[in-house]
């Protein structure tokens, strides 16, 4: 999308589903995860672990109680690189306009 702004128009008059159309909202189900979650299985999809995984973490900047602006994406001065090349693991420093993100071999590098 580059710069250009999406917005999404919501129309007032859609029709909601009707209520005899829902299969599942208002039901109750059976907690088919609950065994492995007290037996501590892999069942959230931050517990997977793959052959080659990275991982990576966000450095969000301060934008406090602010969301929207034409601030937003353009205040980051400078990143030093430099400050994590040291640590075992990093393979690398994403930075796109205020998005800083690190990729590391292990989640506590990333960190």
């Amino acid at each position: 999308m580059g710069d250009a702004r999406a917005e999404l128009i919501l129309d007032p008059l859609a029709r909601l589903k009707p209520a005899a159309a829902h299969r599942i909202v208002g039901r109750s189900l059976p907690r088919v995860a609950i065994p492995d979650k007290v037996a501590g299985g892999v069942v959230y999809v931050h517990d997977m672990r793959l052959p080659g995984m990275l991982h990576g973490r966000v450095v969000r900047p301060p934008y406090t109680g602010a969301d929207h602006g034409e601030f937003i994406g353009n205040t980051l001065e400078a990143v030093d690189e430099a400050s994590v090349h040291h640590v075992r693991g990093v393979r690398a420093i994403v930075i796109i306009r205020d998005f800083v993100g690190i990729v590391a071999e292990q989640e506590d590098q990333a960190e």
